[in-house]
């Protein structure tokens, strides 16, 4: 055994042996898991990155033991990591997974270290947006973009140290899972500016508005959860200028009983219930003297019978991702998207890795095949194929062409990557996105966000996306109209309790155009006691039957105009059957078809239920099917 080995092996058994001693006498916690931080990271060839190690114990206590783990890279050739954390980056254009381990104890997920070039150093930090208006206890989501010296560009929200110049106006956060999210905390102004490797950003101006707020939103309503499974809950605040703001993470979340469900007091996890004992109880919401009214939670002793996982088969080149999806199957027939639960598992992760950083998220680490599969609770999923190949991006090609947005509107482009075995593949969320003229529209390099454009002021820019070196563009338009009108469909729709129905809405601008403006309105509903409506990001106009009668839907604009609207109804009806559209299709290897599931119910009335029901293929070696969000 080489010195190296023995010592770390020596260093374990310490480690377990105080731990364990501790354990014993009942005077300290019992280490249950290991965090290591950050969980994605580049670090240039040559230099060096700190990973830290938090403990996580049997009283619920965290601690930080960076220095009391065993570090372990996957491939020493590519990063070294030493006692203390600190990680060498040794073979430019490689990756390799971080592990601390401490005993039997062992960091999930591992973290994703990716070894850079010299040109990818990083040269300068950009905040979005440049500028906000945030309500008194409400949050926004601050994203940073480095800019490298290759000229790429990337998002660094996580990565970089966030700084608010009047804490006691503007807080922002720098703690793990909710970095660069401020909390507007009383009326006036602050700056915003993100820094790192001794590199800060200009500053965000931000203002917080002196109004109150009205009310509170619990969403989703009454929904019912498995034994031992969580829930996210979201609280939308209503103020008294009629804006709307996402209070998830500064609310206070209350459970009446906390033996059948409570919530998580972990740091980026607010709002997140976990069923403990069959039974119901009320969730609510409150901020000061603002009391949400309570949705009921219903926990089930429904067990997880198994786990489906889409897509069964993928191939992607060398340095891009897959999403994969996890549908948990359970005893009472009910299914649940399990894709963030989930442990995620490579059989050759020098092939193919999974990053703590985005649940599911595939990455190619080198050309080759690997096998792929979920496991919760001690259930496994299939085995998916992954075929990792050595193709070279040729192209980048930016949808929509000629795009048009409004001052103040938002458009999403997409980027697709053409490689030279002539595959196609979405590169948005990989590739550095750029706008030539800030100044009349900035484009967003935030997960979750990229590639979605903001218009500021009339005039043209050309936005542009990087990846590997290759780069594609559209000139965008920017003008300058308002938002006439606004529509709102379906109207006079109907709708059985429990289902979901989503709302569109249909700006008509000054100069005649229309664009769908879901994301851009305000959602309203007459009587929250008939149903509610989703004014979360993602989810806006996403209505809820949660009552029988009658209900009216509309949205207003940011410039005070208002739709007319629209009758919903909600019924006692009851699912009879589904019907599959198309029925017979015919299609070509490699092609795709889409299909829609139309719920019928006893009332007569249909409903779309193809993003609620549970897609199965009868021979998955003739097709696919995939169940994944969107």
């Amino acid at each position: 055994m080489s010195r190296k080995s023995f010592s770390l092996l020596l260093l374990s058994l310490l480690v377990l042996l105080a731990w364990g001693c501790s354990s014993g006498s009942g005077s300290a916690p019992r280490l249950l898991g290991i965090n290591v931080q950050p969980l994605t990271a580049k670090v240039v060839v040559g230099e060096t990155k700190q990973f830290t190690a938090t403990g996580v114990f049997d009283d619920g206590s965290t601690r930080e033991i960076t220095n009391e783990v065993v570090w372990h890279s996957t491939d020493d050739t590519v990063a070294s990591i030493d006692a203390q954390g600190l990680a060498t980056g040794l073979k430019e254009g490689a990756t390799a997974l971080i592990t601390a381990t401490a005993g039997d104890i062992t960091s999930d997920p591992p973290a994703s270290l990716e070894v850079v070039s010299q040109e990818n150093r990083l040269l300068s930090i950009s905040v979005e947006p440049a500028s906000a208006e945030l309500q008194m206890g409400a949050t926004l989501a601050f994203s940073a973009t480095g800019t490298f010296m290759n000229g790429s560009r990337r998002d660094v929200t996580g990565e970089v140290t966030w700084t608010s110049s009047n804490p006691t106006v503007v807080a922002i956060s720098n703690t793990p899972g909710s970095r660069g999210v401020a909390v507007g905390i009383a009326a006036g102004q602050a700056e915003i500016t993100a820094g790192a490797d001794d590199i800060v950003s200009e500053a965000a101006a931000v203002t917080v508005t002196n109004v109150s707020l009205v009310s509170l939103t619990v969403t989703p309503a009454d929904p019912t959860l498995p034994l031992g499974e969580v829930q996210q809950f979201r609280a939308t605040g209503t103020f008294s200028d009629d804006s709307t703001a996402d209070m998830t993470k500064v609310v206070t979340w209350m459970s009446s009983n906390k033996v059948v469900a409570d919530f998580s007091t972990e740091p980026g996890q607010e709002g997140l219930c976990t069923a403990l004992a069959e039974g119901t109880t009320s969730i609510t919401a409150i901020s000061g003297s603002v009391i949400s009214s309570p949705v009921t939670l219903q926990v089930t002793a429904a067990t997880l019978d198994s786990l489906v996982i889409e897509p069964m088969t993928a191939s992607l080149p060398v340095g891009t991702q897959a999403q994969f999806s996890a549908t948990g199957h359970y005893s009472d027939g009910s299914t649940r998207d399990l894709t963030g639960q989930v442990q995620w598992l490579s059989g050759d992760e020098q092939v193919v890795a999974f990053s703590g950083g985005s649940p599911g998220l595939a990455l190619g680490v080198a050309a080759g095949s690997a096998e792929v599969w979920a496991s919760r609770n001690g259930v496994d999923s299939a085995h998916a194929a992954v075929t990792v190949t050595a193709a070279t991006l040729e192209a980048i090609e930016l949808s929509p062409a000629a795009p048009v947005v409004p001052v103040g509107g938002q458009l999403q482009l997409t980027a697709f990557g053409h490689y030279s075995d002539q595959s196609v593949v979405d590169i948005t969320a990989q590739a550095g996105w750029n706008s030539a003229d800030t100044s009349v529209a900035t484009v967003s390099n935030a997960a979750g966000s990229r590639g979605l454009v903001t218009g500021l002021a009339a005039g043209s820019t050309t936005i542009s996306a990087t990846l590997e070196g290759v780069s594609g563009q559209q000139t965008l338009q920017v003008r300058d109209i308002e938002i006439a009108s606004l529509a709102v469909t379906p109207s006079g729709a109907s709708l059985p309790l429990g289902e979901q129905l989503q709302f569109t809405a249909t700006a008509t601008f000054t100069d005649g155009s229309q664009a769908q403006v879901n994301e851009q309105v305000t959602w309203h509903v007459g009587s929250d006691l008939v149903a509610t409506i989703s004014n979360a990001a993602g989810e806006k106009g996403l209505a809820t039957a949660v009552g029988q009668g009658r209900t009216n839907v509309w949205c207003t604009s940011a410039n005070g105009v208002a739709s007319t609207p629209v009758e919903l109804t909600v019924t006692s009806a009851s699912l009879t059957s589904i019907t599959i559209a198309p029925a017979n299709p015919s299609v070509v290897v490699g092609a795709l078809v889409n299909f829609t599931a139309t719920g019928n119910y006893t009332d007569g009335s249909q409903v779309d239920l193809t993003a609620q029901v549970t897609w199965t293929s009868s021979d998955e070696a003739v097709a696919t099917i995939s169940n994944a969000a969107g």
